[in-house]
């Protein structure tokens, strides 16, 4: 049959043969094909499933992590504050001391 076609700016006509029906061995191998695209298929879907799981996982891991972490930095904060709090004590008693030992010489001996 005969097909215009363009090229250019000037058009041409070429022979095309017509499509033919395919054969029983392309439709036995279309076939075949697919039965194994769709197990591939299957076989990605289960590695992503897994995949997912996998995730799920390590997502609750490092929720507890976190919060582990966020407990240990809340007792660290509460040690920390004692501390302070101590040390504001001590330094009030020292610092209550030297007033005292200025105030009067003869309280040093």
């Amino acid at each position: 049959r005969l097909c215009p076609t363009r090229s250019g700016p000037t058009a041409s006509v070429s022979a095309h043969a017509a499509p033919s029906a395919p054969t029983m061995e392309q439709l036995r191998q279309l076939i075949v094909d697919s039965f194994g695209l769709a197990a591939h298929t299957e076989r990605l879907i289960a590695a992503n499933a897994t995949s997912i799981i996998e995730l799920k996982t390590s997502v609750a891991t490092t929720e507890r992590l976190v919060a582990a972490k966020a407990t240990s930095i809340a007792e660290l904060k509460t040690s920390v504050a004692a501390t302070v709090a101590e040390l504001k004590q001590s330094n009030e008693a020292i610092s209550d001391r030297v007033t005292r030992l200025t105030a009067s010489p003869t309280a040093a001996n």
